[in-house]
């Protein structure tokens, strides 16, 4: 396909979803910290779902404590978003896995490591919005410089942010990522050109230079 276009003379684009996952596994997922945290959470959850037992214990400690009764999810290494459904799902049932662990042979986050998990999670979830939206048959173009317009905004408030502090380092490495893949972007006349023709968008995520020029 790569080789049709480029013969055929057709402008092209890079993915933006793949690139938008090679910045978070850039900045993010490469941390040994964070590495730590979802290697335990791939541990926790791969014990309950090898075992009946585990699981029949984990169910009834969810209607004990009065949680949603989930099963723990699985990721996949080559989709990023698998890991925050990982990480998410695991949050939400912290309470049963550390009640478990007490009576049993269970590796278990730290508390320091939770804390750190819901703050990557909260970072993470306009990432993973905007790859559902992405992934619609009805996506187009033209969402694309909105899209990492929004997210850099997103991060730029995280970062002066109290409650992510503590992860102030990681969300500028993740804004330096978005940038150095991202901000040509901003001065593609294609992308500029469907981003304005959108009545969604129109100018409003465009610098007044390139909009005089197109």
């Amino acid at each position: 396909m790569i080789a049709g276009v480029r013969k055929s003379g057709i402008e092209s684009q890079s993915c933006f979803l793949h690139s938008l996952q090679l910045s978070i596994n850039e900045s993010i997922f490469s941390q040994e910290d964070v590495k730590n945290i979802i290697s335990t959470s791939r541990d926790i959850v791969s014990h309950f779902n090898h075992s009946a037992l585990a699981i029949s214990k984990l169910t009834n400690l969810q209607t004990q404590l009065n949680l949603p009764v989930h099963k723990l999810k699985q990721d996949i290494n080559i989709r990023w978003n698998s890991t925050y459904y990982m990480l998410s799902r695991v949050i939400e049932q912290r309470k049963a896995p550390v009640t478990y662990a007490i009576d049993n042979n269970l590796s278990i986050l730290s508390d320091i490591q939770w804390i750190t998990a819901e703050k990557i999670v909260k970072i993470l979830k306009p990432f993973e919005e905007i790859t559902i939206e992405a992934s619609k048959r009805s996506a187009t173009a033209s969402m694309i410089i909105p899209s990492i317009k929004t997210i850099l905004l997103f991060l730029e408030k995280a970062k002066e942010s109290c409650e992510f502090y503590e992860i102030k380092e990681t969300i500028e490495k993740l804004m330096s990522s978005i940038d150095k893949r991202f901000t040509f972007y901003f001065e593609n006349e294609s992308l500029c050109i469907t981003t304005t023709l959108d009545p969604r968008f129109k100018t409003r995520f465009h610098k007044t230079c390139m909009i005089e020029r197109i």
